[in-house]
């Protein structure tokens, strides 16, 4: 009877222990995130948005019962994120999760149905593929969110789509609060304008309530807006509003008439305006952009009104390649999904030097091919001098392709670039080589004969950078894998001088090379030299600190006198130099706080590398380094985290990598079961030695 007793009252004891430990927890709660990238720890940048609110703010989540795999975690990922935001945040802060059944029959506390108040947020069941009894469907389910905070609103339409749920969300609970605050504090109103010429009426029934059916949707978003936005129409054909510095497109219908008609949103504040063509051009001819289509287009022109983004710069001319591609026909050196995903983040301004916006902090050169001015190299020393930054992509070497000759198989031509950026880059300390970088480990390109048998190519101007060339000692790198460069040109990094910071960011691998003369990048015609002619080469640098001006003790170049109209008007006068006057008392001697983020090519912008939806390693590199010199290295970090890919080290051996699978495979399974029985083996002793002493003190 006193064991008996005895285990009575160590039952107790434990029960107690238990109750007082979850207690403690309560207040000194703490937990271990081991994941690789940090998943489930918040970034600087989440926990000093989330704490700075200053008004209530809801997170709602739309979340279907019974998410399949892969999403089936989905809801418990958001509830540990949603956990951390709300011990990080202030008393504004609060979410909710709204489980929706499958039949969409369940009602909120009001007697709402659930799926008319998520529809209402505009989030609509998705189609995904669900695995079950041995086959496979599409189901419709939803995995949406919206950010609530007064009238305003955000969503996230696919939550399943996003690799990095802690980015998105954080991205737009800064967007909101931003907006809240700059639309509080603006005067005035936001001009939306909708030009829209009678004339097109002719291209069928119903284009006549066009006008109208937009200011609905303007009216739809007033309350988003505060009230600040006002609409109104224009009729070119019987308004004779001054509409050139707009450069709209014209369209003529034919049918004999000269009438020129438009077809455009302007949205406008002040001296800013952004546009967007109504019009489509297709294989069936014209089309005009459904009215319904237009909200998501509305939001955006109307917040970079708002300037609640950080505008970055595009520099169009000097041979640059366009950011958007013509209307008319495709372009295929455009930079489309770089544009897309820049816009995303900030707002993005074509500009030239002559029009750079009083406060540009980034200004982004890329893959230019004509050379620079004294003068026009002299603006571009002064803004970074005065601190601003600058994001240089450029090319050794212009690739011209004969189209006759083309047709024949000949390889492009190769015309050296000297646009003087690279004397101004020596002065600063990183040389830019006139060549190309050749590298043994590169991307290799997989084809299927006729025959079905494959064939693999080596694209040595393809390099492929190993994770262990990646310098992790700079953060916004750290998680980066597996980068691709295109037709790159390698840095030469001078003995340090001064203080200025030079940070190689990556490096080719220890079997590249130099081409320097009689390019071809044919790859059945290039032959790769001997090893002992092969070495290692910087690839990208970031440079900050004290750099100094190159006109620093040389004239300082005049701006150049416009040429008269022809007129016999006075020409206008010279624009101004924004850092500063063109003499030498005004010069700017040392950097204020500006930075360099260089790449030798522009190649790796293309939409062949980087991908429209940024999550490939170099998607994040490039936005990563424009975030680092623009003063958002903690959205660098963030986004970073959810970068997955793991490529295989290519230091290991075929022995060490199949000893890795085996283990994976085989051993870890048995040695899982082996710990099994084992735990089995030792809980059934345990019950039986339990067994003989109760049967012990029966017999006593």
């Amino acid at each position: 009877m006193k064991a008996k007793q005895q285990n009575i009252i160590n039952l107790i004891l434990f029960l107690a222990l238990v109750l007082v430990v979850n207690l403690v927890s309560r207040t000194l709660f703490f937990r271990l995130d081991l994941t690789a990238n940090h998943l489930y720890t918040l970034s600087d940048a989440s926990r000093n948005v989330i704490s700075d609110l200053k008004d209530p703010l809801t997170l709602r989540f739309f979340l279907s019962e019974d998410l399949p795999q892969p999403y089936s975690n989905l809801e418990q990922e958001i509830r540990d994120l949603m956990e951390e935001y709300a011990r990080k945040g202030n008393r504004n802060f609060n979410y909710e999760i709204v489980r929706m059944d499958s039949k969409g029959e369940k009602t909120d506390s009001r007697g709402e149905l659930l799926t008319d108040k998520a529809s209402r947020y505009g989030i609509r069941p998705v189609s995904v593929q669900a695995v079950g009894d041995n086959e496979m469907s599409l189901v419709n389910v939803y995995m949406g969110m919206v950010v609530l905070q007064g009238d305003m609103s955000e969503r996230i339409a696919n939550l399943g789509q996003e690799t990095n749920l802690e980015y998105g969300i954080t991205g737009i609970i800064q967007n909101i609060a931003a907006k809240t605050s700059a639309l509080l504090a603006m005067e005035g109103n936001i001009s939306v304008k909708l030009v829209f010429s009678s004339g097109l009426n002719r291209l069928g029934q119903g284009i006549s309530t066009y006008p109208d059916e937009i200011k609905t949707v303007v009216d739809d978003l007033e309350s988003k807006y505060l009230g600040k936005l006002e609409y109104t129409y224009v009729d070119p054909s019987s308004d004779k509003t001054d509409l050139s510095r707009y450069g709209l497109n014209r369209l003529s219908l034919g049918e004999g008439g000269t009438e020129d008609l438009y077809a455009a949103l302007i949205v406008e504040k002040g001296s800013l305006f952004s546009k967007t063509e109504l019009i489509s051009r297709g294989l069936l001819g014209n089309s005009l952009k459904e009215p319904a289509t237009r909200t998501e287009s509305l939001q955006q022109m109307a917040d970079r009104m708002l300037g609640v983004q950080q505008t970055v710069g595009y520099l169009t001319d000097h041979g640059a390649p366009s950011l958007y591609g013509n209307y008319y026909q495709q372009d295929a050196a455009a930079l489309q999904n770089f544009s897309q995903l820049l816009a995303s983040e900030y707002s993005l301004r074509p500009v030239t030097l002559d029009t750079l916006p009083e406060g540009l902090k980034t200004l982004i050169i890329a893959g230019v091919t004509e050379p620079f001015s004294e003068y026009e190299l002299f603006r571009i020393d002064q803004f970074l001098m005065a601190g601003g930054s600058l994001a240089l992509f450029l090319d050794p070497f212009k690739q011209e392709v004969n189209q006759q000759m083309s047709f024949y198989g000949a390889p492009p031509s190769y015309t050296p670039v000297d646009t003087g950026l690279e004397k101004l880059l020596s002065h600063y300390g990183v040389n830019l080589q006139q060549s190309y970088l050749l590298d043994k480990e590169c991307y290799v390109s997989r084809r299927q004969q006729q025959d079905g048998s494959y064939s693999e190519t080596e694209l040595y101007f393809a390099p492929e950078i190993d994770p262990a060339n990646v310098n992790r000692e700079v953060p916004f790198m750290g998680n980066l894998k597996g980068l691709i460069m295109l037709n790159t040109a390698p840095l030469e990094i001078p003995a340090q001088e001064g203080d200025v910071k030079r940070d190689v960011l990556f490096s080719s691998s220890a079997k590249a090379w130099e081409m320097k003369e009689n390019i071809n990048l044919t790859p059945q015609m290039i032959t790769p030299p001997a090893e002992d002619q092969m070495k290692q080469y910087p690839l990208a640098v970031a440079m900050s600190g004290g750099m100094t001006s190159y006109f620093d003790g040389r004239d300082i170049p005049e701006a150049p006198v416009p040429e008269a109209q022809g007129d016999g008007k006075d020409s206008a006068p010279a624009a101004r130099v924004i850092t500063g006057g063109a003499s030498s008392a005004g010069l700017i001697k040392e950097n204020r706080g500006g930075q360099i983020f260089l790449v030798g090519s522009s190649a790796i912008l293309g939409d062949n590398i980087l991908d429209a939806q940024g999550q490939t390693a170099n998607s994040f590199f490039v936005l990563n380094g424009i975030d680092k010199i623009s003063g958002r290295e903690d959205y660098a970090l963030m986004r970073s985290k959810g970068l997955s890919y793991n490529p295989v080290d290519r230091s290991l051996s075929s022995g060490t990598k199949r000893a890795i699978q085996v283990m994976n495979i085989i051993v870890l399974p048995l040695l899982v079961i082996l710990f099994g029985i084992l735990m089995w083996l030792r809980w059934m002793g345990r019950k039986k030695k339990i067994q003989e002493m109760f049967l012990t003190e029966e017999k006593a």
